[in-house]
C-alpha cells in the first residue's frame, strides 16, 4: 500500500503564521494538513477557511468545546486532540501522521526531498524521528518575517519530534513521539538510539552520550523549532499557555528567555536554487489563498498582546517574579525602570529542607555570574507573603565550581527559616543579587520528603 502522510496540529491565536506553515509543509511532501483551531481571538478561522476552500487535501476544525470540556476534567487537551486527529487520519487512509506545532518546521537540509523519503516501506518500522532544532534569537530579526528568509542558524536539543505510523500497535500520541507496543525506531535514517525506554518517555529524547556526540552538526533532515523569531514574537508567545485547568497561569514560565543555549551554533544553509524555486511557489500560494489582509490583521494582534504583556509586567510585581526568567535577555526600557537589576541569571539548586531545633534551614548553593557574587535569601507562603530570611552562612562548594568554573568559591548556602513560618508544599526559597528589585523563586516541596518543618 502506497504511503500517505498527514501533519497535524492544534492552533491557538496563529493568524500570522498558518498559511505560510501549512504552504511550507505541502511544499515537502505531506500530503494533507490537518489544524485544529482552540481558543482564537484572532484571524486564524478565516485564515483557514480561505486556504481549505483553495486547497482540498487541507482541513481545519474549531475545537473549543474539546478544549473547554479539557479544562474542566483537568484532562489534558493536546493529547485528547492527536487521539482523535490520529483517528481521523487514520479514517481516512493515511498510513502516517505527523504532530508539529505552529512555530516547528520539518525541513530537510536541500529543501527538495520529500517527507516520504525518510518512511520506509517496511512495516515494522513504525516511528520514525528528527531532532528538534532551536533557532537562535537575534534582536536584529525583522518582525514576523518568514522563519527561512534571511541568515537563520539553530542550536540542537534532545528531544524529537515524530512520524508515527498508524497501525494497532499505537498505544498514546504524546507531543515529541508516540507510545507503542512493538516495532522499530529510526532516528532520521538510523535506529534510535533507545537504551532506557521508560526513562526516555519512549523515545521523546535521545541519551545524552548520542546527544553530545552528534550536537555539533545538522542531520539530513530536522525540525526547526522557531520559539524565538523576533522579539515581539517572543514577548507575544508567552501569553499563550496550553492549559489544563481553568485556573492555570495565563503566562509560559517554560521558556529560557531571548537567548541561546549553550553548545554549538550551527548555520542552517539551504541551497540558493531550491530556496528560490520555494519562495517563488510561496508567492502563488499565498496569491491564491488570499488571505494577506487577514495575516496582516493576526499580524497586529500578536504585535498588541507582546505590548500587553510588558505592560502586566509592569504593573504587577509578583507576575514579574514569576516570568522573570523567560523575559531574560528581552529589551524593554519600561522593565529596567520600573525593575532595575532585573535581568540577571541566577544558578542555584537547594539540597535539603531540614528541622533543627531552633525551627528549621534551607541547604544549597547559588551565584549569579552575571551580577556579582552577594545575594540575598527570603521565603514566599502558600499565601504569598514575602518572609526575609534569618542568618545566611556561606561555605565552599567544590563540587559546583567543578561544574559551573565561573562559580565563586563559597557559592554553598545555608539559610534560617524566619519564625513563625511553617514550611510546607506552598512554600517558596526566594534569592537575588543584592540591589536587583525582583526575586527568583524555587519551590520546596521536593525536598520536604512529607515532613512537617518550621517554627511554632
Amino acid at each position: 500500500m502506497s504511503r500517505r502522510v498527514k501533519l497535524c496540529a492544534i492552533a491557538q491565536n496563529e493568524g500570522p503564521y498558518l498559511a505560510d506553515w501549512v504552504f511550507h509543509h505541502l511544499h515537502v511532501g505531506f500530503d494533507g494538513v490537518e489544524v485544529w483551531v482552540n481558543g482564537s481571538h484572532d484571524t486564524s478561522v478565516q485564515i483557514m477557511e480561505a486556504v481549505s476552500a483553495a486547497y482540498q487535501q487541507v482541513s481545519f476544525r474549531v475545537v473549543d468545546e474539546l478544549l473547554e470540556d479539557s479544562l474542566l476534567r483537568g484532562r489534558w487537551f493536546q493529547y485528547r486532540a492527536y487521539a482523535r486527529l490520529a483517528r481521523r487520519a487514520e479514517r481516512q487512509g493515511y498510513t502516517h501522521a505527523g504532530f508539529l506545532d505552529l512555530d516547528e518546521y520539518w525541513l530537510p537540509q536541500d529543501l527538495e526531498t520529500s517527507i516520504h523519503a525518510f518512511l520506509p516501506e517496511a512495516a515494522d518500522v513504525n516511528v520514525v524521528s528528527f531532532p528538534w532544532g532551536m533557532d537562535v534569537p537575534s534582536p536584529h530579526r525583522p518582525a514576523f518575517d518568514h522563519p527561512l528568509a534571511g541568515e537563520l542558524t539553530v542550536q540542537l536539543d534532545p528531544h524529537v519530534k515524530s512520524v508515527v505510523r498508524l497501525d494497532d500497535r499505537v498505544v498514546q500520541v504524546r507531543p515529541h513521539t508516540a507510545r507503542t507496543t512493538s516495532g522499530t525506531r529510526l532516528l532520521v535514517r538510523d535506529p534510535f538510539p533507545l537504551a532506557h525506554e521508560e526513562a526516555q518517555q519512549w523515545g521523546s529524547f535521545v541519551p545524552d552520550d548520542h546527544f553530545a556526540s552528534t550536537r555539533d552538526h545538522l542531520p539530513e533532515a530536522f525540525v526547526l523549532h522557531a520559539v524565538h523569531r523576533s522579539q515581539t514574537e517572543y514577548v507575544g508567545s508567552l501569553r499563550k499557555p496550553q492549559r489544563t485547568s481553568t485556573t492555570d497561569s495565563r503566562y509560559r514560565t517554560n521558556r529560557r528567555g531571548f537567548l541561546a543555549r549553550g553548545g554549538p551554533v550551527l548555520p542552517v544553509r539551504l541551497p540558493e536554487p531550491a530556496l528560490a524555486r520555494y519562495l517563488r511557489a510561496r508567492e502563488r500560494f499565498r496569491a491564491e489563498v488570499g488571505v494577506d489582509a487577514l495575516v496582516d490583521e493576526a499580524t497586529a494582534f500578536t504585535s498588541h498582546r507582546a505590548s500587553s504583556v510588558i505592560q502586566d509586567v509592569v504593573a504587577d510585581p509578583t507576575l514579574m517574579e514569576r516570568v522573570r526568567g523567560v523575559l531574560h535577555r528581552v529589551s524593554a526600557p519600561a522593565l529596567d525602570q520600573r525593575y532595575p537589576g532585573w535581568d540577571y541569571h541566577l544558578e542555584w539548586c537547594v539540597d535539603a529542607v531540614r528541622p533543627t531545633e531552633a525551627g528549621a534551614e534551607v541547604t544549597g548553593w547559588a551565584f549569579s555570574a552575571t551580577s556579582g557574587h552577594d545575594l540575598e535569601f527570603g521565603f514566599r507562603d502558600a499565601a504569598g507573603a514575602l518572609w526575609h530570611a534569618g542568618p545566611v552562612d556561606r561555605s565552599p562548594r567544590r563540587d559546583v565550581v567543578h561544574v559551573h568554573p565561573e562559580a565563586p568559591p563559597d557559592s554553598g548556602f545555608r539559610v534560617e527559616v524566619p519564625r513563625g513560618l511553617r514550611v510546607d508544599a506552598g512554600t517558596l526559597l526566594l534569592a537575588r543579587p543584592t540591589g536587583s528589585t525582583v526575586w527568583s523563586s524555587l519551590p520546596l516541596s521536593a525536598h520536604l520528603a512529607g515532613q512537617r518543618t518550621g517554627n511554632p
